[in-house]
């Protein structure tokens, strides 16, 4: 069931990319009313996680990502909506997949924004707790519980109001690792930091 879930999770956020990536050639809405952005138009995207415990203890993986590629680099997208329950939903969908390099893997968290700080890091049976999924070889992770911590957050909204969010976000998470291959699992401590730039325009 929770791989079900975690699936489920890691297809929404591709197919919401992929389909908004289909206007990047449009041009955006700089109004001066959005945030200020803290870093430069088209510089790369960073990332840094490291692994303690269990089969990937003293894994690290750390880079650069290009700006506008969605086979390699990174994304983020924030909706905020009512949903079919009456709730209000407010959410960054971020994604992040180093395809290109020897030591493939990917990121994807939907983060339950609290203004703009994300709420814990839980399993996915918990609504209301933000979620992270790692791919990397044979293994599949997911938290068992983790904070995280957003500064120089802006965004920027593009003709179709498609909200692109912008910032750095540290996290700490106990996470539980499913090799997909056996069905073994264990658990590891993860730490880590995913530096968004700017969405690029040309």
């Amino acid at each position: 069931m929770k791989i079900t879930q975690i699936t489920s999770k890691v297809l929404f956020i591709l197919a919401l990319l992929i389909t908004i990536s289909c206007s990047n050639d449009k041009p955006v809405n700089d109004n001066p009313t959005n945030n200020i952005p803290t870093v430069t138009e088209g510089e790369s995207h960073t990332y840094n996680l490291s692994f303690s415990g269990g089969e990937i203890n003293g894994k690290t993986f750390s880079g650069n990502l290009p700006n506008k590629d969605m086979g390699n680099g990174a994304y983020a997208i924030r909706q905020q909506y009512t949903n079919s329950e009456n709730v209000w939903v407010d959410e960054i969908a971020l994604v992040l997949n180093n395809g290109n390099s020897d030591d493939e893997m990917g990121v994807s968290m939907i983060l339950q924004m609290n203004n703009d700080q994300a709420k814990n890091f839980g399993p996915t049976s918990i609504d209301d707790s933000s979620s992270l999924t790692i791919m990397y070889g044979n293994y599949l992770m997911s938290p068992l519980s983790g904070t995280s911590n957003i500064t120089n957050y802006g965004e920027i909204t593009n003709f179709l109001n498609v909200v692109y969010a912008y910032f750095t976000i540290t996290f700490n998470a106990e996470m539980q690792v499913l090799d997909i291959t056996n069905g073994a699992q264990f658990t590891t401590q993860l730490s880590g930091s995913i530096s968004i730039n700017r969405y690029f325009t040309p």
